[in-house]
């Protein structure tokens, strides 16, 4: 049996598109996030919020984790304010 290692960063995930995080209600009404990068869902939350600013905050430091490696990082929020 042989392994070898495979560099799937250029193939599956170009580093120049950058990466999209959205936000969304789910059926239950509860706030959500995905991120995309070259149309490629890459993450998603593991759970609905009842409450945008607890996503927001969650969002933060994912981003902030994200931000030495990934770049440019774009949020398209897709929820309305009443």
């Amino acid at each position: 049996m042989s392994i070898r290692n495979i560099d799937i960063s250029e193939n599956l995930m170009p580093q120049k598109s950058p990466v999209i995080f959205t936000i969304y209600k789910d059926a239950n009404k509860q706030f959500r996030w995905r991120a995309k990068r070259g149309g490629r869902i890459i993450a998603n939350c593991g759970e609905g919020y009842k409450r945008k600013e607890s996503l927001l905050k969650t969002l933060t430091n994912f981003i902030f984790a994200l931000s030495d490696e990934s770049g440019v990082v774009k949020v398209k929020d897709t929820t309305r304010t009443w």
